[in-house]
């Protein structure tokens, strides 16, 4: 698995630690304005804990507006791009190339101007594989809906 892109159940929202994380160190990362929970899970992971997903739903979220730390704007690439440079010396090569589309995805849907949403769009382009390209388009074919990660 690589903890970079796959980390099944982790929000910020509904992480419950055991007291053996008290002495490990880990701790959220207040000056990372996005993925503060995924900065969390790695340092899990680094720390050599391990940790379980509980499937049932257990917690319902409601939100009001766009004000989200996971809503488009000027603050999301930054902290992307913040959460990247610190940790891409530990990522795989596909861990960094996902991590530099995200960026790239995030900087195209904050960004109004049409020049510039289209050279974002034309950077991810560029950066696809044809594998990635073909599972995009087998979706839309099949109507599936589309999964965020």
């Amino acid at each position: 698995m690589d903890s970079f892109t796959d980390y099944p159940g982790i929000t910020g929202s509904s992480i419950v630690c055991g007291p053996a994380l008290k002495s490990s160190g880990v701790r959220f990362d207040e000056g990372l304005p996005v993925h503060n929970d995924l900065d969390f899970f790695i340092q899990l992971r680094m720390a050599g804990l391990d940790y379980s997903v509980c499937t049932d739903a257990l917690v319902l979220q409601h939100t009001d507006g766009t004000d989200h730390l996971s809503s488009a704007g000027p603050h999301k690439p930054r902290g992307i791009r913040k959460f990247y440079e610190k940790y891409h010396a530990h990522m795989s090569s596909a861990a960094r190339r996902a991590f530099r589309k995200r960026i790239r995805r995030a900087q195209r849907h904050g960004e109004q101007r049409t020049s510039a949403m289209a050279f974002y769009t034309l950077v991810a382009i560029l950066d696809s594989t044809p594998r990635e390209w073909y599972m995009r388009f087998a979706r839309i074919a099949a109507k599936e809906p589309r999964r965020y990660r």
